[in-house]
């Protein structure tokens, strides 16, 4: 008996994260983050995006957003996953980025940034932890500012089994 071909599409909930499942404003920032991480941070088409989605405050939060990366890149735990311009695939730590960037607006919002203590403490080492919470609180609020704001998305367990096994590009 052949199986139905809908049979072997995973659920939703059972797959990795691509860029078809971000918000606009998640996508903006995996876009930067990738430009940055293969070394095209001064990109006109990066400024352009970033100044088109937030207004006046574009460069500035491109330029504190370029400040963030580089300080994760220079404490972090480990070496971080991002994959290549124009790849689908979204990886654990691309997310683990906006995850951060999104605690700070709430932190920037809600007074409360122990949210982004703990995703800053995933990510980076303890002695970088002061400097690289006010510069994401400085992101949050050049971005909050030009009308873009992330969703706060709270990982409910382990990652996928597709997520752990697929390949970085």
């Amino acid at each position: 008996m052949l199986d139905h071909p809908a049979a072997s599409i995973p659920a939703a909930e059972d797959r990795a994260l691509t860029l078809h499942d971000l918000d606009p404003a998640e996508h903006l920032l995996v876009f930067g983050l990738r430009a940055i991480a293969v070394g095209h941070g001064d990109c006109p088409t990066l400024a352009h995006t970033f100044t088109r989605r937030c207004g006046p405050m574009g460069a500035p939060a491109l330029q504190a957003y370029f400040t963030l990366l580089k300080l994760i890149g220079m404490s972090s735990r480990r070496r971080l996953q991002v994959h290549v311009p124009g790849c689908a695939c979204v990886s654990v730590d691309e997310t683990a980025v906006v995850g951060v960037v999104a605690a700070a607006q709430a932190a920037v919002k809600g007074g409360d940034d122990s949210l982004l203590r703990m995703r800053l403490g995933f990510l980076t080492r303890s002695e970088a932890g002061e400097v690289l919470r006010q510069t994401a609180q400085a992101l949050a609020r050049a971005l909050l500012a030009g009308g873009e704001a992330s969703p706060m998305r709270i990982e409910t367990g382990p990652a996928p089994a597709t997520a752990r096994l697929m390949t970085v590009h």
